[in-house]
């Protein structure tokens, strides 16, 4: 028991000071609510609060990862769009990448980085 919470006590999804007092008492003061974290705890209403920890844990290790990569929403554009012109091009520079971004997103059609974009450097 950590000041009369049971760790076996279900979950119900709040994101309170309480809340995140609790788990920095039972993680660590590195712990931070992060949207991979919350979306689980919504998605999992009646586990207990023992199983959000060893899942917070899990995620932590996950995130070291140097594999690791987030997943960017849709509407989200501009990163989508800077995270694949480095997979492709990664001895550029993000100066080269944000002057394409802008010649892309300054004409009609998708945002979606494209091999051909490289030509926007010699404009």
């Amino acid at each position: 028991m950590c000041g009369g919470v049971r760790l076996n006590r279900r979950l119900h999804y709040k994101n309170t000071e309480n809340v995140r007092g609790f788990f920095k008492n039972q993680i660590g003061s590195h712990f931070k609510f992060n949207t991979i974290f919350m979306n689980w705890m919504k998605s999992n209403i009646g586990k207990t609060l023992g199983e959000a920890i060893s899942e917070w844990n899990r995620i932590f290790e996950l995130r070291k990862s140097k594999t690791y990569k987030t997943n960017i929403a849709p509407q989200f554009e501009y990163n989508t769009y800077i995270r694949e012109f480095h997979a492709h091009n990664p001895s550029l520079s993000n100066k080269d990448a944000i002057k394409c971004w802008k010649v892309k997103k300054s004409r009609s059609g998708q945002n979606k980085y494209e091999g051909t974009d490289l030509a926007f450097l010699n404009q």
